[in-house]
């Protein structure tokens, strides 16, 4: 998701960028922490329960009924996408104009 020039070809290891991040604003922070703003920003966002939990890779769990359900890419890009524009509104990132439009046709 978060793509580095290790040999993995995505950070594994975020302690570097998390103190960039710190350095800039003077705000320490963990990936526990930004994986704690997402799920409870997520749930603030009316995602469901299930599509939360497969947004963070966490098991569906054993319940019988869930285990019945699909989470597919094409069905998590919705939820995901509430939760991204609800961190931008929250953090007042404004989205220029038209460049959602152009992002589609890209």
């Amino acid at each position: 998701m978060f793509p580095s020039n290790s040999a993995s070809g995505y950070i594994a290891e975020p302690k570097f960028p998390l103190w960039q991040v710190a350095e800039a604003s003077g705000v320490n922070v963990s990936a526990h922490d930004l994986r704690r703003t997402y799920i409870t920003t997520a749930e603030s966002a009316d995602i469901s329960v299930l599509a939360l939990k497969a947004l963070v890779n966490h098991a569906l769990g054993d319940d019988v009924t869930s285990g019945y359900v699909q989470m597919t890419p094409e069905r998590l890009r919705e939820p995901a996408q509430r939760v991204c524009d609800k961190m931008k509104a929250l953090c007042g990132v404004v989205t220029p104009t038209g460049e959602n439009e152009a992002k589609l046709k890209s």
